[in-house]
C-alpha cells in the first residue's frame, strides 16, 4: 500500500512538472517560434490580398476597395510572404527583438 501511494505521488509530481513546462512553452521566443511564424507567413501570406480588398471596401466604397485594396493587398502579400521566407530560412540563427511585420501572423 505504501509503495502504491509513493508511486502515485511521484507520478503526480512528474505530470505536474511536465504540464507546467507545456503551459510556459508557448511564451518562449526562440528559433522554433521563428520557424513557426515564418512558415505560417510563407503559407498564408497570399491571404493579405482578399483581406486588404475587404478592409478597403469597408472603409471607402466598392470601386476604391477593388482598385486600391488590390494594390495594397499585393504589396502586403509580397511583404508578408517575403518576411515568412526570410524567417523560415534564417530560423537557426535565433530570434530577434521585433518581428518584421505586424501582426506577426495573418490570423491576428
Amino acid at each position: 500500500m505504501k509503495k502504491a501511494v509513493v508511486t502515485g505521488l511521484l507520478l503526480f509530481i512528474a505530470l505536474t512538472v511536465m504540464a507546467n513546462g507545456l503551459v510556459f512553452a508557448k511564451t518562449l521566443d526562440g528559433p522554433s517560434q521563428k520557424l513557426e511564424r515564418g512558415a505560417k507567413n510563407l503559407v498564408w501570406g497570399w491571404t493579405e490580398l482578399p483581406k486588404s480588398i475587404v478592409n478597403t471596401t469597408k472603409e471607402t466604397n466598392i470601386l476604391k476597395g477593388i482598385l486600391f485594396g488590390t494594390l495594397k493587398g499585393v504589396a502586403n502579400a509580397f511583404g508578408r510572404t517575403t518576411s515568412g521566407l526570410v524567417d523560415t530560412v534564417t530560423f537557426p540563427a535565433g530570434t530577434y527583438d521585433q518581428p518584421a511585420i505586424d501582426p506577426t501572423i495573418i490570423q491576428d
